[in-house]
């Protein structure tokens, strides 16, 4: 049997330096570390004590809900109209619809690449816009035709997969 400690493995010349605890051997660093941390446990989780930081915040916590609630007493007594609550910001409804556009990115791409090939830049830019257009009226000529959402979104890709490939 070698003679180290389960969690650090150091080696140890003697059993004696070796404590057993919990089915397993320790050296006494490691031995006093798991003790600490059980006593801490018990402490916290058993007992219930808590550190003077997590007091801290209670309080604190309890002291607002007190403020808050002397002021609406206050303001009931005087009459006084209560300030407006804001309210966050509305949240998006999502659509289930398939947004089929060319970003920004994939503009930009398109003009170097074409740009490369040794187009002016005007030109590059009556292409890139007129692609654009093709590609809107594309998508708007599919779903006149009551295509899925997702042949619409498939056929648009294949389309500027195409238009991608004409200008190479």
């Amino acid at each position: 049997m070698e003679l180290k400690c389960d969690i650090c493995g150091i080696k140890v010349d003697k059993l004696k330096r070796l404590k057993k605890l919990n089915g397993g051997f320790y050296c006494k660093k490691c031995e006093q570390k798991k003790r600490e941390e059980h006593r801490e446990f018990l402490r916290r989780n058993v007992l219930g004590i808590k550190k003077r930081k997590e007091l801290k915040k209670i309080w604190e916590k309890k002291r607002k809900e007190k403020e808050a609630a002397k002021e609406k007493q206050f303001i009931k007594k005087q009459n006084i109209q209560e300030k407006p609550i804001i309210k966050g910001a509305k949240v998006k409804i999502k659509t289930r619809q398939v947004h089929c556009y060319l970003t920004h990115d994939e503009r930009g791409f398109i003009f170097k690449k074409m740009l490369k090939q040794g187009f002016p830049e005007e030109e590059c830019k009556e292409r890139v816009s007129s692609m654009v257009k093709y590609l809107k009226d594309y998508v708007k000529g599919l779903r006149e035709q009551k295509k899925k959402e997702q042949e619409v979104s498939r056929r648009f890709n294949e389309e500027f997969a195409r238009l991608i490939e004409s200008y190479a």
